[in-house]
């Protein structure tokens, strides 16, 4: 995607995620990005890479290959970017929860979505970011009650 940004640079790892919880805490709002192939009135608030995994629902539970990805996070939906695979939508209506965690040194966000859409998997230093930019976007009144996103939540408190 192409990117034409008036906004600040924004560090993308732990602390810098638990600060902006803190200031969307207080009432602040997400910075938003200019990006020139979003459809009119769409607006992006973050451009990260991280690393994309879909859960296969063959059988067992179990998770695909990962791979790595551009992803956008719009007000209206998470836009993943795979070398080789295309562009994939992740709808925010779709989105019935999320989950932040730390494995080791690796963050990363299970994403929940309603009906047949398979589970995906960020994992990166930007998930945290990613976690609250979806959470403020898709859960605008409750976002910082979400269990979800405790682990951040609490360190921003």
């Amino acid at each position: 995607m192409a990117r034409h940004t008036t906004a600040a640079a924004v560090d993308l790892g732990w602390a810098d995620a638990v600060e902006l919880a803190g200031r969307l805490l207080r009432g602040a709002s997400l910075a938003h990005l200019e990006l020139g192939d979003l459809p009119a009135g769409e607006r992006a608030t973050l451009e990260t890479t991280l690393t994309y995994e879909q859960q296969c629902t063959r059988g067992e539970a179990r998770r695909g290959e990962a791979s790595p990805a551009d992803v956008v996070v719009t007000d209206r939906r998470i836009l993943v970017s795979r070398p080789l695979r295309g562009l994939l939508s992740l709808w925010h209506v779709d989105l019935e929860n999320l989950q932040l965690g730390v494995t080791g040194q690796q963050c990363h966000l299970d994403l929940h979505p309603v009906g047949i859409n398979p589970r995906v998997r960020l994992t990166g230093e930007a998930a945290p970011m990613v976690a609250l930019h979806v959470a403020h976007a898709v859960f605008p009144s409750t976002w910082a009650r979400l269990s979800g996103l405790l682990p951040l939540l609490d360190c921003a408190a």
